[in-house]
């Protein structure tokens, strides 16, 4: 009986965590959750703050060329050669790029 009243309360702990996981809110935090910016947005933090916003930062410039492709049995690989260049005033601490 006891075995039982314990599988019950690990499989209530678990579902409740489960819950209060999926109800967080992602449209606030760009940093937790990367994929809710568009592609012409990136995460930017204000200075000695928590908060984060998905912002349009047209002076950072990002370019990428095809450097090579290579192909093997499992598939084919490419490799990109990716420029940054900042031109806005915020100091850039952390990039993620991404493919689709």
């Amino acid at each position: 009986m006891k075995r039982i009243y314990y599988c019950f309360l690990i499989i209530l702990i678990i579902s409740i965590a489960i819950k209060v996981s999926i109800n967080q809110n992602s449209t606030e935090n760009c940093i937790d959750f990367p994929n809710i910016c568009s592609i012409e947005q990136t995460c930017v933090s204000s200075l000695n703050t928590t908060e984060f916003a998905c912002t349009k930062i047209d002076q950072l410039l990002l370019t990428q060329k095809l450097v090579s492709t290579n192909e093997d049995n499992t598939g084919k690989f490419y490799q990109h050669e990716v420029s940054i260049k900042n031109n806005s005033k915020n100091k850039l601490k952390d990039i993620r790029i991404s493919t689709d």
